[in-house]
């Protein structure tokens, strides 16, 4: 696969409230281990491009946690480079065990929106 040959778009949920400023993450991935992918300067380049389009907090009783619904365009194809790139950001995907590094258990209390309207939000 050639670099930067690729270009799809994903709707993410996120943990904690993603800044506005973070924008474009280009950060080179290794991806040459087996069953794991890392942030790595000696690794292939990998771009990714986030948009935060909603913003939730679970009631405090609850736990109170902070999520960000996010669309994500890829334009590289490196193994989990979402869930890579997310994760060195300091937003983790929802449920991700493998690399938020935690246990995590979610809930749509609280998240019912239309996520159709806010798919198309995605595409502007």
């Amino acid at each position: 696969m050639h670099t930067y040959s690729i270009e799809r778009e994903y709707a993410v949920l996120l943990h904690h409230f993603v800044p506005d400023s973070l924008r474009d993450i280009n950060a080179p991935i290794q991806d040459f281990l087996p069953n794991r992918s890392f942030v790595d300067v000696a690794g292939r380049p990998a771009e990714t491009h986030v948009k935060a389009v909603l913003h939730a907090r679970r009631p405090r009783h609850w736990g109170g946690q902070g999520f960000s619904l996010v669309c994500i365009a890829i334009h590289t194809g490196r193994r989990h480079q979402i869930r890579v790139h997310t994760q060195w950001e300091g937003h983790p995907t929802v449920t991700d065990e493998k690399y938020s590094h935690r246990k995590v258990q979610v809930s749509a209390c609280g998240l019912e929106q239309d996520v159709s309207k806010l798919l198309r939000e995605c595409r502007r």
